[in-house]
């Protein structure tokens, strides 16, 4: 998640719809500082949203008409299967025709303004001077050595290495959403998981964590391949020696048999 780009939705962002801003904020939680590489799935904007995935179709195409946001770099999602590829989004913070005023020189903080910052070492709760209200934003503080030890720990147990350096820049994103512990067992669950697929269908690592996947229930079972012998599967006709024979031998239980002797009849 991009402080940045949510404040930028909360306070300058040009959208008065309020179906739009939510799709809008869902989007720059995904998005990084400068609202750029966001791509969750439609489904997921949609929970976040509280609508359908066919209003946030909507919502989608008329943010994009509006010029609040761009269709970003797309090889990010080049390993995703064609027909699960997700759109990936930009929110343009930076253009200089939207806001107030048409510009985005806004400051950092709002001390400048005349607002009031009360802070200790996790948060800081800034008091509007408009509004009087105070707002809470979180401070995420630089990656310790221990976050980088475990990203190496991380980068072992992953089933696919594969971008490295984005999935560390990642990890330690994710690190400030989740307790590292449950982001290792989230990887040893799918490293581990018996129905892993081939490995170019896994996603990459920094797709994994920006998307937190640490959560995800268990892979399902995989189907067998066409064609595969089962073990209730019945012999086929033909596989067996008595099934070629002509007139197979059968029990005879006549007046023209008895037992140990043949009955002849004579004919005059």
């Amino acid at each position: 998640m991009s402080l940045k780009a949510m404040l930028w939705v909360m306070e300058e962002a040009p959208v008065e719809n309020q179906g739009e801003l939510a799709v809008l904020y869902a989007l720059a939680d995904r998005a990084d500082d400068r609202g750029c590489g966001a791509f969750p799935s439609q489904e997921w904007i949609a929970t976040r949203a509280r609508c359908s995935v066919r209003t946030v179709r909507r919502k989608l195409q008329a943010l994009e008409e509006s010029r609040v946001i761009r269709r970003g770099d797309q090889d990010l999602v080049s390993h995703y299967r064609a027909d699960r590829r997700p759109t990936v989004w930009d929110i343009n913070i930076h253009d200089r025709t939207h806001g107030p005023g048409g510009h985005d020189d806004r400051a950092d903080s709002y001390d400048t303004t005349g607002g009031q910052i009360r802070s200790n070492d996790r948060t800081n709760q800034v008091e509007r001077p408009d509004t009087g209200v105070l707002q809470t934003v979180h401070n995420h503080p630089e990656p310790s050595k221990n976050q980088h030890a475990h990203f190496d720990e991380f980068w072992g147990i992953y089933p696919r290495r594969v971008g490295k350096r984005k999935a560390e820049s990642e990890f330690l994103r994710a690190c400030t959403r989740a307790p590292v512990e449950e982001i290792l067992a989230g990887a040893r669950r799918l490293a581990t998981d018996p129905n892993l697929p081939e490995k170019r269908f896994i996603p990459h690592p920094a797709t994994w964590l920006h998307q937190d996947r640490w959560g995800d229930e268990p892979l399902p079972a995989r189907k067998p391949a066409p064609g595969a012998p089962t073990s209730d599967r019945q012999p086929r006709r033909g596989t067996r020696a008595t099934d070629w024979l002509p007139n197979t031998p059968q029990a005879h239980t006549g007046p023209d048999y008895t037992t140990g002797h043949t009955i002849i009849e004579a004919h005059p």
